[in-house]
């Protein structure tokens, strides 16, 4: 399985385990993800929970675009639905409890809309930032495009939606993204 929970006391680790797709998620992969959520939100004993990915190069992808995508396609023709959101946490807040992303890598796309979902992130000096998608006309349809402008300002995530460019951790330190 591509997404772990492990629990130590009250802290709870959830990992995203598909390094080979830079964790990118497929339909299965985002129902197990948001399994965990649920798992995590449910349980009293578990206080607080970290959101990773496996590997030094990526955090999360987003959606593995060859995998879902014909489905989502085929899905949103024959009834308007686009499906389930990514990872489970990206269409309403689900958990009142603090959610941290730990970001060891690229932090692109859909991955950015989930770390956007959690109340604190942290990351790698070697990690990066934003939404390469915009390039090939696919715009970010997880709640980026609304989180984004809250987090870092209209300006700035206007910049990083309009252009697909990735910024360094050290620049999403600087606008507010990531926490000191």
């Amino acid at each position: 399985m591509p997404i772990h929970y492990e629990q130590n006391g009250a802290i709870i680790t959830i990992t995203i385990d598909r390094p080979e797709a830079h964790n990118a998620l497929d339909e299965e992969d985002s129902t197990a993800l948001s399994q965990a959520f649920e798992r995590f939100r449910n349980d009293s004993a578990a206080h607080v929970a970290i959101l990773t990915g496996t590997g030094p190069r990526a955090f999360c992808a987003g959606g593995d675009l060859k995998r879902m995508l014909p489905a989502r396609r085929s899905q949103a023709l024959t009834s308007g639905d686009l499906g389930p959101s990514l990872g489970g946490i990206t269409r309403a807040p689900l958990i009142e409890k603090p959610l941290i992303a730990a970001i060891n890598g690229d932090c692109v796309g859909g991955g950015l809309e989930i770390a956007l979902c959690c109340d604190l992130r942290l990351a790698a000096p070697h990690a990066r930032f934003g939404f390469p998608e915009v390039r090939w006309g696919i715009l970010p349809g997880a709640g980026g495009t609304q989180r984004l402008p809250r987090t870092i300002g209209i300006s700035r995530a206007l910049h990083l939606l309009l252009t697909g460019i990735l910024i360094t951790a050290e620049q999403a330190l600087a606008w507010g993204m990531l926490m000191g």
